[in-house]
């Protein structure tokens, strides 16, 4: 008895093999939950319809069309098809083609090429739906094999071979629901489907450990250091699109950073910076640079070589930024500065990659670990009053439990004592 891939969703012609739990050839009772179906929607769960030994026609990861074979009982291993009930073959047949009313051409020729697994939205089938759903499923067998063979990448529409990535990286294919989703986000006439996320980051005017004066009124260099590192449990983030069924997952961590004179801007790469030290990441920003403003020439690869980018406007008074993602990257994390304790991240994102919710989740643990550079007991020493300016050790000291936090009329807040709350 054959089993096939049932169409569980009207809008989809093809499923993914998402888990296999039995072995080829191995003897299942009854029920037993075969394999996995991953759907645009949903996962179907496939279980056999009778006890026998399971020859499987599939492997994880296949990508198959609707009404192919997934596998057949047996009632001994090694069994050819031939070997089998002919009874059974033919009820098997039967139940497939019995919800059909088919003509007499059409009869004919899915006899001549023992089709088994026909498959038709209408009831009444004609020769011209046959040769349809024989042209349909040689084609699927093709794409199939191209799916289940490792080949050079093919570029895809309008994008070259040179247009492609100088480090190494690994073919990934989307879920059949992360391609419904692309195509619902390009499909309205969405050019870009590129988005952004930020995040606070509550921190203190100087941190417990000495860093380079560079560094003194920012935190560029430790986002860059926690992101690589994070961005390895963050793959996605780590990533390009390719094409609709692929993305590429880089096997390497390079931060890529932003260098910005008004009149040159240049994104400059420090590889591997997943593995290096903070005190090591902080020197080669250093080193790059120097680099840049010494308008020397620059390597090809440290311009080319980056995975993610970073850029720092801590500096420059702004209030938001919309960071966009570079070719050949899915994120860019823009950094800015609201206060000596308070600065904004914000992640560029490409929705065709990855989503908001996956984004979110990596600035919750980024913002963890960047504050975590500064919590010490010493951060009272940098509070005061907004108003009258009166220190916390001070209000400490008169009993005070803490400061009052208002909403001003411009929307901003601030930090006051009780005294000035109370007016005096």
């Amino acid at each position: 008895m054959k089993v096939y891939v049932p169409k569980d969703n009207v809008n989809d012609e093809f499923v993914i093999v998402e888990k296999i739990y039995v072995t080829n050839n191995e003897k299942a009772e009854k029920n037993k939950l075969i394999l996995d179906l991953e759907t645009s929607k949903t996962a179907i769960a496939i279980e056999t319809p009778k006890s026998g030994y399971i020859n499987l026609h599939v492997q994880e990861g296949d990508e198959i069309s609707i009404g192919s074979c997934l596998f057949e009982v047996l009632d001994k291993i090694g069994a050819k098809e031939s070997e089998i009930n002919n009874s059974e073959d033919t009820n098997d047949n039967l139940s497939n083609l019995d919800k059909y009313i088919i003509n007499k051409d059409a009869k004919a020729l899915l006899d001549k090429k023992q089709i088994t697994n026909f498959y038709s939205e209408k009831k009444m089938v004609t020769l011209e739906d046959v040769k349809k759903f024989i042209s349909k499923d040689s084609q699927n067998h093709e794409d199939a094999i191209s799916i289940s063979s490792k080949k050079l990448y093919k570029p895809p529409h309008n994008k070259n071979i040179s247009d492609l990535p100088t480090v190494s990286y690994d073919e990934k294919n989307f879920t059949l629901r992360k391609r419904a989703e692309i195509n619902n986000l390009t499909s309205n006439g969405n050019i870009s489907t590129q988005s952004v996320i930020g995040i606070e980051i509550k921190c203190l005017p100087t941190r417990s450990y000495s860093v380079p004066y560079m560094f003194k009124e920012s935190i560029s260099d430790i986002v860059t250091f926690e992101a690589s590192k994070l961005l390895v449990d963050f793959p996605e983030l780590n990533s390009f699109y390719l094409n609709e069924k692929q993305y590429g997952a880089y096997d390497q961590v390079n931060a890529g950073f932003s260098f910005d004179n008004d009149s040159n801007l240049k994104v400059l790469s420090i590889e591997n910076s997943d593995k290096l030290t903070l005190k090591e990441v902080q020197n080669k920003i250093i080193e790059l640079l120097d680099l840049f403003e010494s308008n020397q020439t620059i390597n090809e690869k440290l311009l080319t070589s980056t995975t993610f980018t970073i850029s720092d406007l801590s500096n420059v008074g702004a209030t938001y930024m919309l960071p966009l993602v570079s070719s050949n990257q899915s994120s860019i994390i823009g950094i800015i500065k609201r206060n000596s304790f308070t600065y904004d991240i914000y992640v560029g994102f490409d929705h065709k990659i990855s989503s908001g919710l996956y984004v979110s989740k990596f600035l919750q643990k980024l913002k963890t670990n960047v504050e975590s550079h500064f919590f010490n007991e010493d951060r009272i020493k940098y509070m005061k009053c907004d108003k009258c300016e009166i220190s916390a050790s001070e209000l400490k000291a008169h009993g005070s439990i803490g400061f009052i936090k208002i909403t001003k009329f411009d929307g901003g807040e601030s930090n006051i004592c009780e005294n000035c709350f109370n007016g005096y």
